[in-house]
C-alpha cells in the first residue's frame, strides 16, 4: 500500500508502468531482467548513457517536449503529427510505437551509439523539413 498526496501517487503508478508494474504477465518479462542482471549488468551503464546522449541530441528542438528515465526516453511532439513523424522515421528503418501522447524510445543491448547517433540526425532531419521548424 502507498499513501501520499495526490500528486505523490500520480508519479507513483506513472513510475509503476513505467517498470512494467501495469503488466499481467509481469512474471515473464522479470526473468528477462533477471538474466540481464546477471549477465548484462555491466552494460545497462552503456544503454543508460545511450539514452542520454539520445535525449540531449534532440532536446534543442522547440516543437519536440524529451524526457529521459534510465534507458527510456520519452518524446512529446508539441505541433507536428505522431503519425508524420513516426512514419518519416519508418521510412528509414528507424520503428517507433504509436504511443500518445508521449512515444518512447527505448535504448538496449542491440542499440549501438551509433544508431543513437543516427536517430538523433533523423529527428532533427524531419523537423528541419518541417514547415514549424525553429532550431531553439
Amino acid at each position: 500500500m502507498l499513501c501520499g498526496q495526490t500528486e505523490f501517487i500520480r508519479r507513483a503508478r506513472r513510475l509503476r508502468k513505467m517498470l512494467g508494474g501495469g503488466m499481467r504477465q509481469a512474471g515473464i518479462i522479470a526473468a528477462c531482467g533477471i538474466y540481464a542482471l546477471d549477465n548484462n549488468i555491466e552494460r545497462l551503464a552503456q544503454d543508460h548513457a545511450n539514452a542520454r546522449r539520445l535525449a540531449e541530441g534532440i532536446a534543442g528542438i522547440d516543437d519536440l517536449g524529451v524526457e529521459c528515465a534510465t534507458n527510456m526516453v520519452f518524446i512529446r511532439p508539441a505541433s507536428a503529427d505522431h503519425e508524420a513523424l513516426r512514419e518519416f522515421l519508418q521510412q528509414r528503418q528507424i520503428l517507433l510505437g504509436d504511443q500518445r501522447p508521449a512515444m518512447r524510445l527505448v535504448t538496449h543491448l542491440d542499440v549501438s551509439a551509433e544508431q543513437i547517433e543516427r536517430v538523433i540526425a533523423e529527428i532533427h532531419n524531419y523537423y528541419q523539413t518541417s514547415p514549424n521548424f525553429s532550431p531553439g
